[in-house]
């Protein structure tokens, strides 16, 4: 894996500032009753931010830790997030903790692009982030000179190589992003078929490219819920909409087919139709990675690709068009708390990701994982795990995601 240098350096600030404080932690900060106001707001500053704060601010977080009550740790942490002078919440901690969602290889560092920026947005206006699987939105930068593109990332590269590092002048993900509709910076999505950061150049450069268009939704359930295919096996479902490409007696044995393969395609094959007309479109000889590539949409006509081998069974499923079905809603797939309020059908990719996005599993996914960059550890003993269930709950009334990153800032100040 190739660092940039931006990254590498922003990576050794942070890492230098948290060892300095976690090194010494035992000497400190001690427990957590011996933990200073002092010592509380150094390390809320730094699990946000990755360095410590200025004089000013932590004078200020101080003040609030000691007149603020049960919510002064809150108010502390939410003055670290916006006032930080390297903007390091969002130019690092969130760019790091949202770029392995936008590439098969999970890469932390991989370059800034329209699926990064939208997520670091929905969390810095405090945008209900469930929207941000299905809503038609895009986060652009706000002062490059190259204007988003959909044929390439040079855009957003600009936009990353002037944020602001060490007080350097440039750009900061925190006061240069705005939102779009994504249906006007694309035009293939000006009559419909935008699905947030699903939709997205980078994610259909990651997902959509070539295949079936299953890998968007297998990403998406990764990335997303934390739950990959081999956790929602389910063989009861009924596998009438499992495509033609999938053979019912691989290596001539059926009985492969009926207790494995239909565990996941029954489930899937369903819920990808609503994907029916997206592709990632490229010059294959010419531009094999697709770097040049862009995002199609042909309405009312389904993909090419999803007749792929149509003749390994001929019998099977022959997608007709986007409508789509949640044949997980029952069966053992049911834990994943589907949103009883919504149909469970529909038609397109923004009401399939809706109905993703609305689920136990995806809010349980969220809270989890900023507890952990936030807190450094998972969640394990019965306090841990009565306050993740806490902001679950709290999470699902209004999808707040920066007020989750306050709170478990605050929950583990005094460690």
């Amino acid at each position: 894996m190739t660092i940039k240098l931006g990254e590498y350096q922003r990576l050794c600030r942070r890492f230098k500032a948290s060892t300095l404080i976690l090194g010494i932690a035992g000497l400190i900060y001690g427990s957590v009753v011996n933990a200073t106001p002092e010592d509380q707001a150094k390390r809320i500053h730094d699990r946000l931010t990755g360095n410590l704060p200025s004089q000013s601010i932590l004078s200020q977080m101080v003040n609030l830790i000691n007149t603020g009550g049960a919510n002064g740790g809150y108010q502390a942490a939410r003055l670290a997030i916006d006032n930080d002078a390297d903007h390091s919440f969002y130019n690092v901690t969130l760019k790091n903790w949202a770029s392995p969602w936008t590439n098969r290889e999970s890469d932390a560092f991989a370059d800034l692009n329209d699926y990064t920026a939208t997520a670091i947005g929905y969390v810095r206006d405090e945008r209900d982030f469930r929207g941000l699987l299905y809503e038609d939105v895009l986060y652009v930068g706000n002062g490059p000179s190259a204007s988003y593109a959909v044929n390439n990332n040079n855009h957003y590269m600009e936009l990353e190589a002037g944020l602001e590092l060490n007080g350097d002048p440039g750009f900061s993900l925190k006061d240069d992003l705005e939102a779009r509709p994504q249906s006007s910076l694309v035009p293939a999505f000006a009559s419909g078929g935008a699905s947030g950061v699903v939709t997205s150049r980078a994610s259909a450069k990651a997902f959509l490219i070539a295949g079936t268009n299953r890998a968007a939704f297998r990403f998406t359930l990764l990335n997303h819920l934390c739950l990959d295919l081999e956790q929602v096996h389910d063989v009861t479902r009924i596998p009438d909409r499992i495509r033609q490409d999938v053979s019912r007696s691989p290596g001539g044995d059926s009985r492969v087919f009926l207790n494995n393969c239909i565990g996941c395609h029954s489930g899937m094959d369903p819920l990808t139709q609503s994907l029916a007309y997206h592709n990632y479109a490229f010059d294959a000889e010419n531009d094999p990675t697709g770097e040049n590539g862009q995002v199609e949409y042909t309405a009312g006509t389904v993909q090419s690709k999803y007749f792929n081998n149509d003749a390994t069974f001929a019998p099977g499923y022959r997608t007709p068009d986007d409508s789509w079905a949640n044949y997980w809603r029952e069966g053992k797939n049911a834990v994943i708390g589907w949103d009883t309020s919504l149909p469970g059908r529909g038609t397109g990719a923004s009401s399939m990701f809706q109905e993703l996005a609305n689920t136990q599993a995806f809010a349980q996914c969220h809270v989890e994982r900023v507890f952990k960059t936030v807190c450094l550890r998972t969640p394990h003993s019965s306090e841990d795990l009565a306050q993740v269930s806490s902001l679950v709950s709290e999470f699902q009334a209004d999808g707040n995601l920066k007020h989750i990153f306050a709170s478990s800032a605050n929950y583990c100040k005094g460690e």
